[in-house]
């Protein structure tokens, strides 16, 4: 991960990721939900973020590898 294209789309990738985190928790704790038990729509909002923020990170890993080949 020596380019700095990469290491700008990964910090992108972790920086949107987080703030979905950091506003599901806001939601959930709006809605008076438990941190430690957190209802069905919490989890389908934590696995949407997930789903969302994996492909990316993995496609910017994925470019260096064949970067670094070439």
């Amino acid at each position: 991960m020596r380019h700095e294209r990469v290491r700008a789309q990964l910090t992108g990738v972790v920086i949107l990721g987080y703030s979905a985190v950091f506003t599901i928790t806001a939601w959930q704790a709006l809605r008076g939900q438990s941190l430690i038990q957190p209802d069905a729509a919490t989890w389908v909002a934590l696995a949407a973020t997930a789903v969302m923020t994996a492909p990316p990170m993995a496609l910017a890993v994925a470019t260096t590898h064949r970067k670094e080949r070439a």
